[in-house]
């Protein structure tokens, strides 16, 4: 049993990991199709267009919440300039990182190791995740 995975939204990258696969014979085996995935289902367009609204002054609050992208984005100094702009940034965070140190207020959020969660990784499949650490 094998997969190969690809992290990126690049059709010709994800066209290979899927010939990689199918060569490997994880289709039926290590990949089940019957039942859809519901994880990683973000907008790869998202940023980009928060991004144009930012650049354009046409945002006076903004809430951050489970990202950095001044550390995580390639054009992360862009996005420290654009987010000094915003007249009221707020970010919800574990840490006070690169883009908690730019807001007007931060709010604690849990660590997912210390946090309840529910999920549904693939449709009709629904979880619980227990906390492993103390908060």
């Amino acid at each position: 049993r094998a997969l190969v995975v690809c992290g990126i939204d690049d059709v010709e990258v994800q066209a290979l990991v899927n010939d990689l696969n199918e060569a490997l014979g994880a289709y039926g085996r290590t990949i089940e199709l019957e039942r859809r995935s519901l994880q990683r289902l973000g907008d790869a367009d998202a940023p980009q267009r928060l991004a144009e609204e930012l650049d354009a002054g046409g945002c006076d609050l903004l809430v951050v919440a489970g990202v950095n992208p001044v550390y995580d984005r390639p054009d992360g100094r862009a996005w420290a300039e654009r987010l000094s702009r915003v007249p009221s940034l707020v970010v919800v965070t574990d840490r006070l990182d690169e883009t908690a140190a730019r807001a007007l207020a931060v709010a604690a959020s849990t660590h997912p190791l210390a946090a309840w969660e529910d999920q549904t990784p693939v449709e009709g499949l629904y979880c619980l995740r227990q906390p492993t650490t103390s908060p």
